[in-house]
């Protein structure tokens, strides 16, 4: 059976197993000291996922009030299947020009 539950401080072993086994493919391993202190501090929502008693992955999400990003007229479309689209949001473009 898989459960969705809230991490607890008893969790930190496990997810930093998990942590460890998506290095270095999706982590830098220098990156593991600021993740360990993070779930020693962090007051944010952060979930497990639950298999047959064991911690199978973690994550967490913040209360995102915007976004911004910077987009090109080749990559707009990509963005607009997430809600961002013309007349709601704008395209700002830079063109460094040579001293």
């Amino acid at each position: 059976m898989q459960t969705v539950r809230p991490y607890a401080a008893s969790d930190r072993d496990a997810c930093l197993a998990l942590f460890d086994g998506n290095t270095p493919r999706f982590f830098d391993p220098s990156e593991r000291a600021g993740f360990a202190a993070w779930l020693e501090a962090s007051t944010q929502p952060y979930l497990l996922i639950e298999r047959d008693g064991n911690i199978v992955a973690c994550g967490g999400h913040t209360q995102v009030a915007r976004l911004t990003m910077n987009t090109s007229e080749h990559t707009q479309q990509f963005y607009a299947r997430f809600g961002f689209g013309p007349g709601i949001d704008q395209w700002d473009m830079l063109l460094q020009l040579p001293a």
